[in-house]
């Protein structure tokens, strides 16, 4: 896993900067992305989703992303979101 020294978007955020790390995000996504669902696990506390993306980023490059995300729920809402990806796919992608 990465850590935030080696890819700076990983770690725990606070909400505010995770909405600024999400407009950088879309910034970066000038045709926005195809997002393809390929697994669900859920019950009343906690659902797992995994996917797939491909887009092609600001920079040219094409970004091809796996994802797990893990979420916890309490009377109905979420209160923890997990996001696990790729960071040698995200950080090749990103680069320069």
């Amino acid at each position: 896993m990465a850590d935030a020294d080696t890819f700076p978007v990983s770690g725990d955020m606070a909400k505010p900067a995770f909405i600024e790390h999400m407009r950088r995000f879309h910034d970066s996504l000038p045709h926005g992305i195809h997002v393809a669902v390929t697994s669900v696990i859920a019950d009343d506390a906690n659902a797992s989703v995994e996917a797939t993306s491909n887009a092609l980023l600001a920079n040219g490059k094409t970004l091809n992303q796996v994802y797990h995300f893990a979420f916890e729920f309490k009377d109905g809402k979420v209160v923890r979101a997990r996001e696990y990806i790729d960071t040698a796919r995200a950080l090749f992608a990103f680069s320069p």
